[in-house]
């Protein structure tokens, strides 16, 4: 279930195969040397990320595209990859609205 974001660059990638590239990504941004150009920052998410300690969230589904595009829905939380402003965020919904 591991993948990768560019958070400052959000046309790097442009294939599946090029979001579940993990090689020479790293797990937290503090752990990024000082000397990698921004745009080539790769953050690799991984299952820590969509389901949290205390959370008793229960994986569904997950898709991904032909263009990198992803979409993760858990029982309670539906996570998408946005792009925007030069930046790359996974956010989540509430998969339930009135809950």
């Amino acid at each position: 279930m591991d993948f990768v974001i560019y958070p400052l660059n959000p046309d790097f990638v442009k294939s599946a195969e090029e979001r579940l590239d993990v090689k020479d990504s790293f797990t937290k941004l503090e752990y990024a040397p000082p000397s990698i150009e921004s745009e080539k920052l790769k953050i690799r998410v991984s299952k820590d990320l969509i389901f949290f300690e205390d959370d008793e969230t229960s994986f569904d589904t997950m898709i991904l595209d032909d263009r990198g595009n992803i979409m993760i829905w858990t029982d309670t939380k539906v996570w998408f990859l946005q792009r925007f402003s030069g930046m790359e965020k996974l956010h989540y919904v509430p998969r339930h609205p009135s809950l």
